[in-house]
């Protein structure tokens, strides 16, 4: 599981270890954990290996101490660690939310990690499941959208899909996205359509050319609803999110 974004420090750092511990507890390893070596799986005799990284802050932990930092170290760490497995996957957190497509620098990437071998670029955090298209023996998918997500103030945040990839020996055997449709409230992930093989470029959804208004939204969705579930969990979130910055800046002016 890719543990490297913005939302895994937001409860801070014991928050952080605490959800790593509980994934290896139940058995699942965590990838993009900081300076983590490349993590390894045997399929039928072949090494699969996973590197993660992000280049989204969060303003409680902007120096991104825990988790992998997306940055040119990481990117020679991840072309390096090509020839240690039969195939490399990197899993980035990265681009903008108010984006409905993949930015100039992600495809610029993409295209360097394909032509040193990675073989696939799988990509997280803009909310909206973009584009995904072949880049020479490269899956690549900028953004795979959300899968369970509650904060639903956009028909376009529900609509989905997995991404399903099939190697050999000799690179990509098979690529294809599933259709999937975030149900009750965005609880339910849903399958609802024939896998669709990825070929130059495969478009699930018309995600328009802008999120335009989506703060306002955002913020009138959140307000609604915000006494389901844990309010005092959410105040102290909110708490959190907004004195950081004001006690970091006291902190600094102080230091000066």
């Amino acid at each position: 599981m890719q543990v490297a974004n913005n939302h895994t420090v937001q409860h801070g750092e014991e928050g952080f270890r605490e959800t790593v511990e509980a994934l290896a507890n139940a058995g699942i390893t965590a990838v993009g954990l900081n300076e983590q070596k490349t993590q390894m799986i045997e399929i039928g005799g072949q090494t699969v290996g996973f590197l993660a990284a992000s280049d989204v802050p969060d303003n409680t932990d902007k120096t991104q101490s825990s988790y992998q930092r997306l940055d040119d170290a990481f990117v020679a760490r991840a072309i390096k660690a090509v020839a240690e497995v039969d195939h490399l996957f990197v899993l980035l957190h990265w681009g903008l939310e108010s984006s409905t497509s993949s930015m100039a620098y992600q495809k610029e990437l993409i295209k360097t990690l394909s032509q040193n071998g990675v073989r696939g670029v799988i990509g997280s955090h803009p909310h909206l499941f973009y584009e995904a298209w072949i880049e020479g023996q490269t899956v690549a998918a900028p953004s795979l959208g959300n899968f369970i997500f509650d904060l639903c103030w956009d028909k376009r945040l529900l609509q989905s899909g997995i991404l399903d990839v099939t190697v050999n020996k000799d690179g990509i055997n098979t690529a294809c996205l599933w259709p999937v449709e975030l149900r009750n409230g965005g609880c339910c992930p849903s399958v609802s359509g024939a896998p669709i093989p990825v070929g130059e470029s495969v478009n699930l959804y018309d995600l328009g050319e802008n999120m335009r208004g989506e703060q306002l939204r955002k913020l009138k969705y959140f307000v609604r609803n915000f006494v389901r579930g844990n309010c005092r969990l959410k105040t102290k979130f909110i708490v959190r999110k907004l004195l950081t910055p004001l006690t970091t800046r006291f902190r600094v002016t102080m230091h000066e």
